[in-house]
């Protein structure tokens, strides 16, 4: 089924810089993309899109721009093939090995040919552009397929994507890939992104950064920029220099860079914003959220997408403030609209009535945008008053008053995972416990264990042998997430939950020993990333960082944020 997409964008006004600039940058490569295909094979497209770049793109172009430029119709990745057509084939997705599969399917699918067929009668030829980059992954596991010689592959280079006019975005989910899986290719996309911004708007006078990827993230851009100079390294602690480029700078004075794990508390907190509420409850993607019909008080089986950015004036005004605020807000806006409206009444000349019309489409606007946060405001009314919410925001705020989990919090731990809540959300509270309160004790983690089980199966969480490449395995405990699930809370279990049941630092030297001291460098960047946030330590408090770099003959370099190497 063809897709459809939404032709509002973000108008980008009031920005530091003129972002418009960007996008069209973006809308530029995107349909020179489009064109050269055209170009060459002198027929229309029919155009197959991820659906993860189904919303960005729809930031950066418009369906109507599409058509100009010879695409017929838009179809999104699925594990069916389109329907038949007239016109060259064309995929845009992101580099992942489930949509090389996804393709391949599609390709043999429509030659007529059933799964591992050796010979293909009458075969689809199709273009193929990866985002932001190829993938020689992809392109070796397509060739295994047997669809690669079928395929013009080509890339698409699509970095940041304007969503408001002070936010920018890559949309590439990367926090599980990069921190679980040790996956950095996400880093060579930040750094390209950051050229970029460079080469529209000029060289950026300062780079600073917190942790080993802003790092890494900086030494890539020094070696993309066309020319410049080493990096310059500062003798303070925190933050530290990364290098400025040479010259006198553009429009962008400062780049300030940060890991995700410098912070890894504030995600795990309930958000009590209103967009924030919004995106619990609802989901916020690209700009845009989708709502059953009932929250709107409509009659419809379908669900409504609605736009949420600065594009909405109410929106952008009410946004940021905390929920408790806007009810009083909204209730005065509701009040001036009916003024607005009272003023008819005392509209007698024609002066009179000419200036009613002309503010009567503004208050129109206004009354549509009230009524649908009138109506998302209650919803999330109807969740905040319950009592679960406000003893899980109660857990949250003992744990960080007092580094640790109450006895009022684990009991709220014991009873949302009693009443089957959301698996996610309920390790998000365990992992906050866990971080605040430098590890959860070896006997509530294993009645922790067994509680998850007898509620969510083992389909959900079971044991693995991730863990055993973090060196964090201890009692036969290991506790890993499935793909679905948070991202963050798979790193967190793996991370903080091991380190601190660690009794000695023997009882990972040990195994260091056993391996005869070979040790992954991903290894040891995780037991460095959990020293900087104070995970390594034994019962007694005291670090086992300095017994690690002895067993494995760990080596720092002098700059405290730079990454553990090993000799």
């Amino acid at each position: 089924m063809a897709s459809s997409s939404s032709s509002g964008m973000p108008k980008l006004e009031g920005a530091p810089v003129r972002l418009l600039a960007l996008r069209e940058h973006a809308r530029t490569a995107l349909m020179a993309a489009i064109d050269a295909v055209v170009t060459e094979y002198g027929e229309t497209i029919r155009l197959v899109l991820d659906p993860a770049l189904s919303g960005p793109l729809g930031l950066i172009a418009e369906p109507r721009e599409f058509r100009q430029h010879g695409v017929d119709k838009i179809f999104h990745l699925e594990p069916v093939p389109p329907p038949a057509g007239n016109g060259r084939l064309v995929y845009i997705v992101r580099p992942e090995l489930e949509s090389a599969r996804a393709i391949a399917r599609q390709l043999k699918s429509s030659s007529g040919s059933a799964d591992g067929a050796q010979h293909v009668t009458a075969p689809q030829h199709a273009t193929l552009h990866f985002v932001p980059r190829r993938s020689l992954l992809c392109e070796k596991l397509l060739g295994e397929l047997g669809v690669y010689d079928r395929l013009d592959i080509r890339e698409l280079s699509l970095h940041l994507i304007p969503l408001e006019n002070d936010v920018l975005s890559l949309e590439r989910p990367c926090f599980c890939s990069l921190f679980l899986d040790g996956d950095y290719s996400v880093l060579h996309s930040v750094a390209a992104s950051i050229v970029q911004l460079e080469q529209l708007y000029g060289p950026i006078r300062a780079v600073c950064g917190k942790g080993t990827c802003s790092r890494q993230v900086a030494w890539l851009v020094q070696q993309m920029r066309p020319s410049c100079s080493s990096p310059t390294r500062s003798q303070d602690t925190n933050p530290v220099d990364l290098g400025s480029p040479v010259g006198d700078g553009g429009r962008i004075k400062r780049l300030v860079l940060l890991d995700r794990l410098s912070d890894i508390v504030t995600p795990l907190l309930t958000e009590l914003t209103y967009e924030g509420l919004i995106h619990s409850l609802f989901g916020i993607k690209h700009g845009y959220v989708d709502l059953e019909p009932s929250t709107l008080g409509l009659s419809s089986n379908r669900y409504i997408k609605r736009e949420l950015n600065s594009n909405d004036a109410l929106y952008a005004q009410i946004r940021n403030c905390n929920f408790g605020d806007v009810g009083p807000l909204l209730r005065k806006l509701s009040y001036d609209l009916s003024e607005g409206y009272e003023e008819r009444h005392t509209a007698h000349t024609v002066s009179q009535i000419r200036e009613f019309m002309r503010k009567l489409s503004k208050l129109q606007s206004t009354h549509k945008s009230l009524s649908m946060h009138v109506h998302l405001a209650e919803k999330i009314h109807q969740h905040t008053s319950t009592a679960e919410f406000h003893a899980r925001i109660a857990a949250e705020q003992q744990a960080l008053a007092n580094a640790g989990a109450t006895a009022d919090g684990e009991e709220e731990l014991d009873e949302a995972i009693g009443r089957g809540g959301p698996l996610a959300s309920v390790l998000r509270l365990a992992c906050l416990f866990s971080v605040v309160g430098n590890g959860i004790k070896e006997k509530k983690l294993k009645a922790l264990h067994s509680e998850l089980i007898a509620q969510y199966g083992y389909d959900s969480v079971r044991c693995s042998a991730g863990s055993q490449q973090l060196l964090f395995v201890r009692d036969g405990i290991d506790l890993t997430l499935c793909g679905s699930l948070d991202g963050c809370a798979q790193v967190l279990l793996r991370a903080s939950w091991r380190a601190p049941k660690i009794g000695s630092s023997q009882s990972i030297c040990q195994i260091g020993l056993n391996l005869g001291r070979a040790i992954h460098p991903q290894v040891a960047l995780t037991l460095n990333a959990l020293h900087k946030v104070g995970l390594l330590r034994r019962a007694d408090g005291r670090s086992v960082w300095p017994a690690l770099c002895k067993t494995f003959d760990l080596v720092a370099d002098d700059v405290p944020e730079v990454a553990v190497a090993f000799s």
